[in-house]
């Protein structure tokens, strides 16, 4: 036994050492501190910041005063960045989690090399709770950044490179304790002429702020003014220019706006700010200040928006590179404004009374500042009273459309404010609490009742393959709240599920986690001659209540298909379907600008679609080939068409 036992021990030993090592390491582990550090971070620069919080009126003049006497040509029209900083280690590159709760319950991820991330689009009173993970899954530091919203500091301004004065019109206070809402319009300078976007300009303002309509208050003399749009050039395809012709052009100064000219373009505006499927706008005219600034004053007004908070607003560009705009001018001592300096010809630090004078005379004695509003636009200027109501509800986060629950989940609890236009009737109601309603946005996704944020994708599969889902994911639910199958975590489709239109998803892990996927589900995505050959297979043929057959299928080739086999008539799309106008093929078919060569087909009828209809859709595809028929040849694409 001896013998044996001095060959067991050394083994044991050995053992035991490796089992006491890692305990010491894991425990060395647990132990270790992640750094946290919470800090608020104002966004507005200190300048801009001293004139904000002032209350005293003849103190507000002081910091402008000053501003211009000593600092004029340092502008600040600009918001201070919020950073995430770590300390780099080696093991880059580095995920950073971000999130708007503390459970991290819902966030969207970012992938740096460096040991730093500018959070591109902070809003004021907003928390931002974030993660650093190195590229060994260690985190490195947790930590929360607060962007201060104290009284008068509610203001967003946008860095936007090639441009300048350009801010976002949310965070004031509104009438009822409401707030006009953050992200909807901006105002700011002239995007062409001597003022372009620059590359990195246009990303932001395409990609972080969203922007998707231009409202150019310039005519058509001023420096390439509504000539032509400024994302339009660079295919902003959901770019839409809400531009006024020369003879609509209106006002130069405040109390312009009153002329006849100035009149229908107001309606106008106001029509257009009635659509939320207008939003984001970008509000601008040469130097984004008096046009601009009228503008701005009379949506703020009517939205209840206080009369020192319309001055603070105006009076914000003269730390811009546009110069002083100021509510009156200066008294005789440069100690204070001199209120009783006004008239209708004098410079623009007169026109503010003018215009706030033509606003109050139209109410009546006791009317709120809001009203005084709305009844200039209403009886003055002839904007419709709904179009002011829609826009209402829609800068100030009241409106929401509950005319269908299929959209939404269970657990939000937020209501809202309901407008239903049934021909001339509208029907004003308060909501209850219906569910979470997700709109996707970049790579996240936000709840349009709550603000409830959760990550979110954009990705594109087809019935062939279903959908793989992580192993967490143990629910898929269709925003139309049908519950998919989800197989070996795959989500299965149907071949009628297909569309060219993206349907989304809620999906939800094992945890109870939501994330939000946008998925485009083809017939069949093509990306070898089998795939091809196979479209029949994936497509749908269904039958109308006349027992017409019609072929649906929606295809979207991925590469390049060289075909080595002959196309015959049985392989040909909508064969199935009766020959006739409402019976054929009624699909879409994306080349991808992808080319299919050497198609052989076997005879005339032998097309890639064999009937189309007149919604058969065709993109960007190149077909080759030739016909073995030596005496009809061949249509190739289609064989008979009617319509598409």
């Amino acid at each position: 036994m001896l013998p044996n036992m001095k060959k067991i021990i050394p083994v044991l030993l050995s053992l035991s050492f490796l089992f006491s090592c890692s305990e010491e390491i894991s425990s060395s582990i647990e132990k270790k501190q992640v750094p946290y550090e919470e800090e608020s971070v104002c966004l507005i620069p200190e300048e801009m910041k001293n004139y904000l919080i002032q209350e005293e009126q003849n103190k507000q003049f002081k910091a402008l005063n000053d501003h211009y006497l000593y600092n004029a040509s340092s502008y600040c029209d600009y918001s201070n960045p919020v950073s995430i900083s770590f300390e780099a280690s080696s093991n880059s590159p580095y995920t950073i989690n971000i999130s708007n709760s503390e459970d991290f319950s819902s966030f969207y991820t970012v992938t740096t090399p460096s040991s730093s991330y500018l959070i591109k689009d902070p809003i004021p009173g907003q928390s931002y709770f974030y993660e650093v993970i190195d590229s060994y899954n260690s985190i490195l530091k947790k930590g929360k950044i607060y962007i201060e919203k104290e009284k008068h500091l509610s203001v967003r301004y946008m860095n936007v490179d090639g441009t300048n004065n350009v801010r976002d019109l949310g965070g004031w206070g509104a009438s009822n304790g409401n707030e006009v809402g953050y992200g909807l319009i901006y105002r700011g300078a002239k995007l062409n002429g001597d003022n372009c976007l620059s590359d990195d300009g246009f990303d932001f303002v395409r990609n972080v702020m969203g922007v998707k309509t231009e409202i150019d208050l310039r005519n058509e003399s001023d420096d390439l003014g509504q000539t032509y749009a400024a994302f339009a050039k660079k295919s902003f395809d959901l770019y839409d220019r809400a531009y006024l012709k020369d003879d609509e052009f209106p006002y130069q100064m405040y109390d312009d706006i009153v002329k006849d000219l100035a009149k229908p373009m107001n309606r106008k505006i106001f029509s257009y700010l009635a659509d939320k499927e207008n939003y984001p706008f970008y509000i601008h005219c040469s130097a984004g200040a008096d046009r601009t600034g009228t503008l701005c004053a009379l949506i703020n007004g009517v939205l209840g928006v206080s009369e020192e908070d319309l001055i603070r607003d105006y009076e914000l560009t003269s730390f811009s590179k546009q110069g002083n705009r100021w509510r009156a001018a200066s008294n005789a001592e440069g100690t204070d404004f001199d209120l009783s300096q006004f008239d209708t010809s004098g410079g623009v630090n007169a026109k503010w009374q003018a215009f706030m004078n033509l606003i109050k005379g139209a109410g009546k004695e006791g009317d709120s500042l809001e009203t005084c509003f709305n009844n200039f636009l209403v009886n003055v200027i002839g904007v419709n009273q709904d179009d002011i109501n829609s826009m209402k509800s829609i800068m100030l986060g009241l409106e929401r459309d509950y005319s269908s629950n299929s959209n939404v989940m269970e657990d939000c609890t937020h209501g809202g404010h309901a407008v239903f236009i049934n021909g001339n009737e509208r029907i004003e109601f308060e909501t209850k609490p219906v569910g979470h309603d997700f709109k996707r946005n970049g790579s996240v996704s936000y709840c349009l009742g709550c603000n409830k944020l959760i990550k979110a994708k954009k990705d594109e599969t087809d019935v062939k393959n279903g959908y793989s889902l992580s192993e967490d994911i143990v629910k898929a639910t269709s925003v139309s709240k049908k519950e998919m199958e989800i197989k070996d975590n795959r989500i299965v489709f149907a071949p009628y599920m297909a569309s060219k239109d993206p349907v989304g998803f809620i999906l939800t892990s094992k945890n109870g986690t939501l994330s939000y996927l946008e998925l485009t589900i083809y017939s069949l995505l093509i990306e070898s001659e089998d795939n091809l050959f196979d479209m029949n297979k994936y497509s749908c043929d269904l039958i109308d209540i006349k027992g017409n057959t019609s072929t649906y299928g929606y295809f979207k080739l991925k590469k390049d298909i060289e075909c080595t086999r002959v196309w015959n008539k049985e392989y040909a799309l909508g064969v199935n379907a009766t020959k006739g106008k409402s019976n054929s093929f009624k699909g879409f078919i994306d080349g991808n600008n992808k080319t299919i060569s050497n198609f052989v087909v076997s005879s005339l009828d032998g097309s890639l679609i064999y009937t189309s209809g007149k919604e058969t859709e065709i993109y960007d595809l190149t077909l080759k080939g030739s016909s073995l028929d030596s005496y009809w040849g061949s249509d190739f694409l289609i064989a008979y068409s009617y319509g598409g």
